[in-house]
């Protein structure tokens, strides 16, 4: 009988409503990181364009991220009252894995 081969492990899936997370639904986890503003390992995760219904402060540029944006969420672990979103390209331009 042929072995059958592991599937890689994804690192992007999309969450789905679970409770007691600290990560926003129907998001793409990125993985775990150093939060820019704070230096606390956080759950890094994109919110797709669409997903979010209000509007946040980006902490990097101060611009407002409207409703339909697609943007990063960075919570850290130890504080998830300090979760912070990020445009994708404020987030990169800061973001020092």
């Amino acid at each position: 009988m042929p072995r059958r081969k592991n599937k890689p492990l994804k690192s992007n899936k999309v969450r789905s409503k679970t409770s007691g997370s600290n990560i926003p639904n129907n998001t793409i986890t990125l993985g775990v990181g150093t939060d820019p503003v704070t230096n606390l390992e956080s759950q890094i995760s994109k919110i797709p364009a669409g997903r979010s219904n209000k509007e946040y402060q980006c902490p990097y540029c101060n611009q407002i991220i409207p409703k339909s944006a697609s943007h990063i969420v960075v919570v850290p672990n130890e504080m998830p009252d300090l979760r912070r979103h990020w445009h994708l390209a404020c987030f990169n331009r800061e973001y020092k894995p």
